[in-house]
């Protein structure tokens, strides 16, 4: 089994006006990540929510019904979509879902490439899964490590080549 998955849509998978039905604001993120929290088979998960992204860091990793359960809080926030919402998700595993956060932190993976905005939200999805709720938070010690290095790498991205220019 591997350590993560993420499950997602983004703007290489939706159009503008099916991304923005999967879109959550910050309470409706803490509520998301909640009903994960009540789920055994989810020790860890991490919801990160743009304007052109929503996407579902979860751990273990690769297992069906930890994906399944990421896909089911996606799927019920766009709500019915034609045809589905599963047409528009993507799933990595492993050390695919290492290289997407990578890419996705350090600017390479947004519509805007070298946007600079995106290392904030993915700091700040990092920080409302680490405090939601105190006493038992969901970025437990994988998606700790993981959202470290992966903001670490958005820096040295960010400082040692021109992508921001």
């Amino acid at each position: 089994m591997t350590p993560v998955s993420v499950v997602g849509v983004s703007h290489l998978t939706a159009p503008v006006e099916i991304r923005e039905r999967f879109a959550f604001a910050p309470g409706e993120a803490e509520v998301a990540l909640s009903g994960l929290r009540a789920r055994p088979e989810v020790q860890e998960a991490v919801l990160l929510s743009t304007c052109n992204r929503t996407e579902l860091y979860v751990c273990p990793g690769g297992d069906e019904r930890v994906q399944g359960a990421a896909e089911q809080v996606l799927s019920d926030k766009a709500g019915d979509v034609v045809g589905g919402t599963k047409q528009y998700l993507y799933r990595h595993d492993g050390e695919a879902s290492v290289r997407h956060l990578y890419r996705v932190a350090g600017g390479l993976d947004s519509l805007v490439l070298g946007e600079a905005e995106i290392q904030g939200q993915v700091k700040d999805a990092y920080e409302l899964a680490g405090r939601s709720p105190a006493t038992l938070p969901l970025a437990g010690p994988v998606l700790h490590r993981l959202f470290q290095s992966a903001l670490s790498v958005g820096g040295c991205i960010r400082s040692t080549t021109p992508i921001g220019e």
